[in-house]
């Protein structure tokens, strides 16, 4: 019996948490993806709410993955879309220049892939964007609601090999140029 007082306390503590009327989901259908070097690629995913009330929702990214990724545009995502019926979104990530090049002088570069293969991990986030105002305690945007899925980026390497194409194209220009001077030096003469 004095314990009673206990009772309402976790209730009043336990029914904010059934109540929820608002909230994300997301689905996916790769945990991890080969990527190409200096170059932007997109992951697509599907998002859902299942919920009572209409929820913004957009994607973004933790762990390594954070400072590649570019944030999607927030989309509202109107309540009760199950995830049967959940609607696309995606992320893209800017990869960066990861595998070293052999130069001659700057130019004519190989690559010839001998390090291990790099990759990012973290995970992509489906979040609710809610807007605050002054009557509600601030300015500005902040996100409440967020749903997680694992993802691996596997950086693939493109062997290159060396290209003196420009260099050949550049030498047979001068040659022509050189050729073309020497023949009007002489026509000079005559």
């Amino acid at each position: 019996m004095k314990y009673k007082f206990l009772l309402p306390l976790f209730l009043l503590l336990i029914i904010p948490l059934v109540a929820a009327e608002k909230g994300v989901g997301i689905m996916w259908a790769t945990q991890s993806e080969s990527v190409k070097e200096s170059q932007t690629d997109c992951i697509n995913y599907s998002v859902y709410n299942p919920f009572s009330e209409d929820a913004n929702i957009y994607l973004t990214a933790t762990g390594e993955l954070a400072p590649l990724a570019t944030d999607s545009q927030a989309q509202l995502v109107p309540a009760g879309t199950t995830h049967d019926k959940a609607l696309p979104a995606s992320i893209c990530f800017k990869i960066p220049k990861v595998y070293s090049e052999d130069c001659i002088a700057g130019m004519f570069c190989e690559q010839t892939c001998q390090e291990t293969e790099k990759t990012y991990t973290g995970e992509v986030i489906a979040a609710e964007k809610t807007e605050t105002t002054a009557e509600t305690g601030g300015a500005g945007s902040s996100t409440r609601a967020t749903a997680s899925v694992p993802l691996i980026l596997k950086v693939t390497c493109e062997p290159k090999a060396r290209n003196f194409t420009p260099a050949l194209a550049i030498g047979l220009v001068l040659l022509v140029l050189i050729i073309l001077a020497a023949l009007r030096k002489k026509k000079r003469q005559y």
